[in-house]
Formats: C-alpha cells, structure tokens, sequence
C-alpha cells in the first residue's frame, strides 16, 4: 500500500494488486484501482485545478440508479466522498467517469464560483464517442448542484454538457482507459501553461 498526497494535502492509501496489475497488458481494459493510481501519480498537481479518483463518479451514478434518480438522497447517500473538498480553491475540477465499461472525464469549471446568470461549462471528453451525455448530465450536474446549495447556499446552477470528441480516436474497445489519462494529462498540461 502506497500513500498519495492530493493538492489538498489529504493523504490517501491505495493497494495495487497483481490482478490489478494485470489489467495494464496489451488488449486489456485498464481498471479503477489503475487508473487510481495513474490519476494520483500522472496527472500533474496545479493549485487551481482539482482531480477527482474514480471513486466520485462510480458512488454517484450508483446512488443515482439505486435512489431512482432523486439527487436529495443521492447526494445524501454520497456526500461523504466530497465533504472535505475545498472548492473555492479550484477553479477547474477534472472528473474521471466510468459508464457502460467505459472510461472518458468530466472538465468542469467549479460551480462555486460560477458567475451568477452564467452557465457554467462542462465538457465530456470521450475518446470513443460512446458514452451518454444525457445520463452524465442528470447525474453529475445534480450532484454538483446539491453540493453548490448545501454548501454555499448556491439556489440557482444550470449546467449544460457539451461532449469534445477527441483526436486521434479510440479505435478499439479496450483502450479507452489509456486514451483518458492520456487525454487527463494533456489538460492538466494545457492549464499549467496557461495559468503558470
């Protein structure tokens, strides 16, 4: 077990086993423990950009089926996860989602500090075109929304998904882990450079 620090300064734990291991061989879909690990290792630190594990989107999407997509008990069932979050520090917050066995990320500007009137963006960068976009949107953009009201007492956040296909384009079913962080990675880069 190998500990990470976040740029929140939280320490977490994270057991990498050989079966995990296994998943990173040629023609294999990399799991979440891996990506975990390449997530907290690869994709660089930068003080206003947040990286969520793949724990978030996966507790989500499963309180949201299970609570037949009431977002109160949702959020309820979940907050947890997202409770020691600092958001006003971040003005970017980077989201891995798995759907369907298939990974692609949320870029999400921070609703916290959404400018009121102003729909925050939120792009969905998937590298097969696969994923639902509808079904991200009902799911994350109400928990973020609950997280902006009870929070910061934040009444008004209307978001609106927009998907990014990437270039170049997954070409197979199996790579899609590869092509988010890679594609994770590039981002962070971009931020680093534009903010310094």
């Amino acid at each position: 077990m190998v500990s990470y620090f976040r740029p929140d300064q939280e320490v977490y734990n994270l057991q990498v086993s050989e079966r995990d291991l296994k998943s990173i061989e040629p023609k294999e879909w990399v799991n979440n423990t891996v990506i975990s690990y390449f997530i907290r290792d690869l994709i660089d630190a930068h003080s206003s950009t947040y990286n969520f594990d793949v724990q978030l989107c996966g507790s989500i999407f499963m309180a949201y089926k299970t609570n037949k997509r009431n977002m109160a008990k949702t959020h309820e069932a979940v907050r947890g996860i997202t409770a020691t979050i600092p958001y006003a520090k971040y003005t970017i917050i980077l989201i891995p989602v798995c759907m369907d066995a298939h990974w692609s990320f949320v870029i999400m500007q921070n609703p916290v500090l959404a400018i009121d009137g102003l729909t925050p963006p939120m792009l969905h960068v998937d590298s097969l075109q696969y994923q639902d976009t509808g079904r991200i949107e009902g799911a994350l953009c109400g928990y973020f929304r609950m997280e902006a009201l009870q929070k910061y007492n934040i009444k008004k956040i209307t978001y609106k998904v927009k998907r990014h296909n990437t270039n170049p384009r997954q070409a197979n079913g199996y790579d899609c882990g590869i092509f988010m962080l890679y594609f994770m990675h590039e981002v962070k880069k971009a931020i680093i450079r534009t903010k310094g």
